[in-house]
């Protein structure tokens, strides 16, 4: 399947980490993209995580395995990227990493 519209969740992750509070939900963010007709998500994880946690991609992992989409991983350029990200290619529908 071609992705068409991948929605970035980045910023639901930015807003729940400001507030310390575990709301907005990152992964009922991806949920409803996916219900109004996303055809992915995308996520940029960062070694700080000040948006996209690691638990975060397992947790959309968990998620998308009821969906047909993409999930794309974009990373930051850094040396050594997050190793257990690379863990989420066991879950359901094909990643993307970039």
């Amino acid at each position: 399947m071609k992705t068409r519209l991948s929605v970035n969740v980045n910023k639901v992750a930015l807003v729940r980490n400001t507030r310390h509070l575990g709301i907005p939900s990152v992964t009922r963010a991806a949920s409803q993209c996916l219900q109004a007709g996303a055809h992915g998500i995308t996520v940029h994880p960062r070694p700080d995580e000040r948006h996209i946690r690691a638990q975060d991609v397992f947790d959309i992992a968990t998620l998308m395995q009821d969906w047909p989409v993409q999930v794309r991983l974009a990373f930051h350029p850094y040396p050594h990227p997050i190793p257990a990200l690379f863990n989420v290619r066991g879950f359901g529908p094909p990643f993307s990493v970039t």
